[in-house]
């Protein structure tokens, strides 16, 4: 499943983008995060990301007024407005291998997101500054 959030607005901005897993997270490599041998989270590995459990974010509530902690995964980056966090979230080859993804922007303002592993381009989607986005 491909994720493009695109933010508009004022700029500069600091911008916060926010992952709560239900299971144990762990980090594979850079910008890729196993999430309980259920799935594989990449994100683009220069982003600024910290995974961590409790702390200010990191909580999850399974009944009311219980809190107990959970892996949480922030993704930030004080930056220029229009802007886009991009990621994917991939089922089918969990824990099976390192996943890279590329984030690349055209000038007419649109956006494409490129799965690889190892190496090899998996899948792509492109998200058009206008029209519906198209897989490849």
């Amino acid at each position: 499943m491909f994720v493009c959030d695109l933010v508009t607005g004022a700029s500069p901005r600091m911008l916060e983008q926010f992952w709560h897993f239900g299971e144990t997270t762990v980090r594979m490599g850079p910008g890729c995060f196993d999430i309980g041998q259920a799935a594989v989270l990449a994100i683009p590995p220069g982003e600024q990301a910290e995974l961590s459990e409790g702390g200010e974010y990191g909580w999850r509530s399974p009944v009311f007024g219980q809190k107990i902690p959970a892996p949480v995964l922030r993704v930030w980056r004080k930056t220029q407005l229009p802007a886009c966090f991009g990621a994917v979230l991939d089922f089918q080859t969990a824990a099976a291998s390192l996943a890279e993804l590329q984030l690349q922007t055209d000038h007419a303002g649109g956006i494409e997101l490129i799965l690889r592993r190892y190496g090899k381009v998996r899948e792509s989607v492109s998200f058009p500054a206008s029209g519906p986005p198209s897989f490849t």
